[in-house]
């Protein structure tokens, strides 16, 4: 008998400190309508604007910090931020502008958001203005390309099968230049002419410490080669 009537002091005891605690984050909490786990820690949150529209809406794991979804709106009641936890664990980021309806902002984060694996920017009327992506662990960048307001290309950055990093750049969506560095140390430079034919192109080899030049013509002829020794070897 007395042990059950121990136990139930002690479950009564254990209450009553659960009980008090919660009353006392409800207490430190700031306005708004806040719901808890059964160990006191946040479930959700919701605030409003003064004329009651929902401004922010806030959703938590049971451990009452990882964020499962989050939005916020605007006072014409647009979506305009949004957060939300897929199943994989990463957080998938979005962002409109006041109205809601264009897409200024995606991304991808890994789940504990350190990095993102995917970033895409845009511009005031819709069309992506860059994009951004990283190897699985976020630590690496594979890929960059950036565009302008008519969707036309400006720049690429990719790295390549073979761990080759390539550059290119673009006037009004026409290739001018390339640049890959290989694996090895070599390099390699090309301007294009207008009618994408190479226009002059330059190899450097890494083992020799020699430049390859060469010039073509438009049509893509060979018009001048030569090597240029850089170090003595």
């Amino acid at each position: 008998m007395k042990l059950v009537w121990c136990a139930f002091t002690g479950a009564l005891m254990l209450l009553s400190v659960l009980v008090t605690h919660q009353q006392r984050m409800a207490a430190e909490d700031p306005p708004g309508v806040i719901t808890r786990w059964w160990d006191g820690t946040m479930q959700s949150v919701d605030r409003t604007f003064p004329d009651g529209k929902p401004y922010l809406h806030t959703e938590y794991g049971e451990d009452g910090n990882t964020i499962l979804v989050h939005k916020e709106w605007s006072r014409q009641g647009a979506l305009v931020h949004q957060q939300l936890r897929l199943k994989d664990g990463k957080l998938e980021e979005k962002r409109w502008d006041y109205t809601g309806k264009t897409l200024h902002e995606y991304t991808l984060w890994l789940g504990d958001g350190s990095s993102f694996t995917i970033q895409q920017l845009y511009h005031a009327n819709g069309v992506l203005a860059s994009e951004v992506t990283k190897t699985e662990d976020g630590l690496l960048t594979n890929r960059e390309v950036s565009w302008d307001r008519l969707g036309r290309l400006i720049g690429e950055y990719h790295i390549r099968s073979n761990a080759s990093h390539e550059r290119k750049s673009y006037d009004e969506g026409r290739l001018v230049s390339k640049r890959t560095d290989f694996g090895s140390g070599d390099w390699e430079e090309i301007t294009y002419w207008p009618n994408g034919n190479p226009r002059f192109r330059v190899y450097y080899t890494k083992l020799t410490g020699k430049l390859t030049e060469e010039s073509f013509n438009q049509d893509g002829t060979l018009s001048l080669q030569g090597p240029n020794q850089l170090r003595g070897d």
